[in-house]
């Protein structure tokens, strides 16, 4: 799974590597915890086309942290209130990273 370069001279990757750029981003703190999550939902909901370059196991731990990043709140109340709805800042950073750590080879 090789990043390819297009006509200007830029690396375009492919959509495996960009979810794993952004959790990489978040987890190495390049990014806020807000960034990432709006990003990520985004991107795995609405841009993402599958280009054959993830496997079925991965696309679905990649959803798993997806699920968890679009309910994340960073109000304490909502957590308090609603503990099966939404997810905290702890979540997702044990998320983000047990699905890198899975994903990734070190």
């Amino acid at each position: 799974m090789q990043s390819s370069i297009n006509n200007q001279g830029e690396i375009k990757m492919n959509d495996r590597q960009k979810l794993i750029k952004l959790i990489e981003d978040y987890l190495h703190k390049q990014i806020t915890v807000k960034n990432f999550t709006d990003h990520y939902t985004l991107f795995f909901h609405l841009e993402m086309d599958d280009d054959g370059s993830m496997a079925g196991e991965e696309k679905e731990q990649f959803r798993e942290l997806a699920d968890i990043a679009d309910r994340y709140s960073p109000y304490e109340g909502e957590l308090i209130k609603y503990k099966s709805v939404y997810f905290s800042e702890e979540d997702v950073y044990r998320t983000a990273k047990k699905v890198y750590e899975t994903l990734v080879d070190f």
